[in-house]
């Protein structure tokens, strides 16, 4: 299920913003995709709804595909009803899931979904020390803090402010961002200056020295996504549901 949301979220993004000759396709894919297979586990539901968000910036009146992100929606919510969710969540990417309910509120103009995100937000800066250390009881000792659970509550916290225009928001995004740059507990970078990579975690004894793939990947997401609002102004937008989402619907966001 993970992989086929992943899968929905890129093909999602080509139909939003990808070169016109790729854009058939991937049309055509995504919709075989929906049609034959049925999403139930929460991560893959998350990415699957960030990818029916980007569908919808380019395809704004696809009923079906609004159907597909409520019902998906509605399975991330249920995941996240209980206030250890975050330690029950299948995967270091929980942030993930306060983004597709805050896409999915800002699309769908759901008010009352809205309360559901500010309650996980609480949720997710109370546990990250307001954007400071990144860690669940869930995980083992040694897996310390990943650079992808940073990554996705930046994200999922970008979400929110393109929505809200909330400049308190803006502290702990830029807190999360420093945790890759040594503002952690054990004062070391994760970004390497020298190689442009980025370690696998931060544990208890320091640096986890591998800089694979998926770690590197989402630090440089990080760092692009507090660019892009660094220059974005506080004041709450009234525009309709489409407006004001771009970074958040992308495969970046």
């Amino acid at each position: 299920d993970v992989a086929l949301g992943k899968t929905l979220w890129g093909l999602g993004y080509v139909i939003w913003r990808g070169p016109s000759s790729m854009v058939s396709t991937a049309h055509d894919l995504f919709h075989q995709m929906l049609s034959v297979t049925d999403i139930s586990d929460p991560r893959g539901a998350c990415y699957a709804v960030l990818g029916a968000a980007n569908y919808l910036r380019r395809f704004p009146g696809a009923s079906q595909i609004q159907r597909c992100m409520i019902r998906l929606s509605q399975l991330i919510e249920h995941q996240c009803a209980t206030s250890g969710w975050i330690d029950h969540w299948p995967g270091s990417d929980w942030g993930i899931a306060v983004q597709a309910l805050a896409v999915t509120s800002r699309i769908m103009d759901q008010r009352d979904r809205r309360e559901t995100v500010d309650r996980l937000v609480d949720q997710v800066l109370a546990r990250t020390r307001e954007g400071t250390v990144f860690w669940r009881q869930a995980d083992q000792p040694d897996r310390g803090e990943l650079p992808v659970t940073a990554a996705t509550v930046i994200e999922a916290l970008g979400a929110v402010f393109y929505d809200r225009r909330n400049p308190e928001l803006l502290r702990p995004i830029r807190a999360a961002t420093d945790w890759f740059l040594g503002a952690n507990r054990s004062g070391e970078s994760l970004y390497d200056f020298a190689t442009g990579g980025c370690y696998d975690a931060l544990t208890a004894v320091g640096l986890n020295r591998n800089q694979g793939a998926e770690s590197t990947v989402f630090c440089l997401l990080a760092f692009l996504t507090l660019h892009r609002l660094a220059g974005i102004e506080t004041t709450p937008q009234k525009s309709g549901p489409l407006r004001s989402v771009d970074r958040a619907l992308s495969p970046a966001g």
